[in-house]
């Protein structure tokens, strides 16, 4: 068997540590929610962080992480690019350790299957502050931060959340792949944006425009009922 481990470095060249960090993020109730871990080692004791992998093998970044999101999480086929990397030589006071963050979408049902099975982890409410780019974290009713700078990491991902909102196809991957009404997806951008759309106005846009590499919003046939008026399903295609 091969040895894929990192040869060592010299003393005349010190590597510092590479840490993979995923922030996986979901809308839920009109808000994002992004996924955190319970770590016990971290400088003033336990605390929630992003899920993480330390590098140690010879494998491209972008490997390591989709192998921890469907290893460790069962979560597959999901999307994944960088969306920060904080290199501060004093961002971990353990050592010198170079954060690579990865976002990564997924809709809430799939993540909640996840939470059921490692109750390590938690969904925690996200919201984004863009004058001082960074994040506030709620769980629950209740303030708390993140372990290190990752605060400022899930607000990368929020920000990048909104820039590309209109172009490109990230906000479906929110969305159940089965299909989905527009007022799920209108609750979707309203939680990347922070803010309420009019229902009627988006309603319009939505359904008359191209997405980019030509998708479009197409009924599947079904229909969602309720308490509400029965509401078409759709999908993008």
């Amino acid at each position: 068997m091969s040895d894929h481990r990192l040869p060592p470095y010299s003393e005349r060249y010190p590597a510092p540590y590479i840490s993979v960090d995923m922030a996986i993020i979901t809308a839920e109730d009109g808000v994002l929610k992004v996924l955190l871990e319970e770590r016990d080692n971290l400088p003033g004791g336990k605390a929630l962080a992003l899920p993480h992998e330390i590098v140690f093998e010879a494998l491209d970044l972008e490997a390591i992480a989709e192998r921890y999101i469907s290893n460790k999480l069962g979560l597959f086929d999901l999307p994944i690019e960088v969306v920060h990397v904080s290199s501060h030589p004093y961002r971990d006071p353990r050592g010198r350790v170079i954060s690579i963050t990865y976002l990564a979408l997924t809709e809430s049902q799939r993540l909640h299957e996840v939470l059921e099975a490692r109750p390590w982890l938690h969904l925690v409410t996200a919201e984004f502050h863009p004058q001082a780019f960074l994040s506030s974290l709620h769980y629950g009713d209740r303030r708390i931060e993140a372990a290190l700078d990752h605060e400022t990491a899930i607000a990368a991902a929020i920000r990048m959340l909104r820039d590309r909102l209109d172009s490109s196809l990230m906000p479906f991957n929110l969305l159940p792949e089965a299909g989905f009404t527009i007022f799920d997806l209108q609750k979707v951008h309203e939680a990347i944006l922070g803010n309420s759309v009019d229902k009627i106005t988006f309603r319009k846009r939505v359904l008359g425009r191209l997405f980019c590499d030509q998708y479009r919003l197409v009924k599947t046939g079904l229909v969602e009922c309720g308490s509400h008026r029965p509401a078409a399903i759709y999908r993008l295609c």
